[in-house]
């Protein structure tokens, strides 16, 4: 959310601080805004909700205007279609939303966030086996969002949203998904796994159903040592 909203000040569209309040403020009459999560622990009220597209915006723009444009382009992506299978899974918008985010920051290819997205649901299923999700990118964007921008520290949020510390899914998405990742949560791939990494610098990804193969892909990815 960060880096988008230096671009729409630097292109000269509207001051990025009344861009973030007009976005998070909202209000503008679509189906999909009755059902986002409102809590204390939640960081960016409408992270999750600028859908990655080309958007067309004029110099010195209301940031209402700018807002609702954006508004109608998710309300567009997101189909009747789309929320009739969240039902079918029981799950939630804001927790869709949610559980894309993570896919959409740990893969980039539809192979693999499907195949991610089928690690989280096995944990999510299993809580007292794993209660954690363990994904790297929700302790950076403690580091890296949250912990920058906010005026008092909230250490309640902070381990909310690290998923090395709190339970379950974040309080809100963490980025903004793409379809590709929507659609990997709404339609994951059908697997035993539990654990996965990939190789920083290939890009590959390693899937493992115990510890001890995680512990080994580790080592064939290098990011540990035996």
């Amino acid at each position: 959310m960060k880096i988008i909203i230096q671009k729409i000040e630097e292109k000269g569209v509207c001051p990025a601080n009344e861009f973030l309040q007009a976005f998070n403020t909202g209000n503008f009459g679509f189906d999909f805004e009755e059902n986002v999560v409102v809590s204390s622990l939640k960081f960016y009220k409408m992270e999750g909700y600028f859908f990655p597209d080309t958007y067309r915006f004029y110099l010195e723009e209301e940031p209402k205007t700018v807002a609702k444009k954006i508004y109608k382009n998710f309300d567009a992506k997101v189909t009747p279609d789309y929320y009739g299978r969240m039902s079918d899974l029981d799950m939630t918008q804001e927790e869709v939303l949610t559980l894309a985010s993570l896919v959409q920051a740990e893969a980039s290819s539809k192979s693999d966030m499907k195949k991610v997205a089928s690690v989280f649901f096995n944990r999510l299923n299993k809580p007292d086996e794993f209660p954690l999700l363990q994904s790297d990118p929700t302790t950076n964007y403690v580091d890296e969002v949250i912990k920058p921008n906010i005026e008092v520290p909230y250490e309640a949020m902070y381990k909310a949203y690290d998923t090395y510390q709190g339970a379950g899914l974040t309080p809100g998405p963490i980025c903004n998904p793409g379809l590709d990742a929507i659609n990997a949560v709404l339609y994951p791939a059908e697997t035993d796994y539990y654990y996965f990494c990939s190789n920083l610098e290939t890009g590959e990804f390693f899937y493992a159903e115990t510890l001890e193969e995680h512990e080994a892909n580790l080592v064939e990815a290098g990011l540990t040592t035996e």
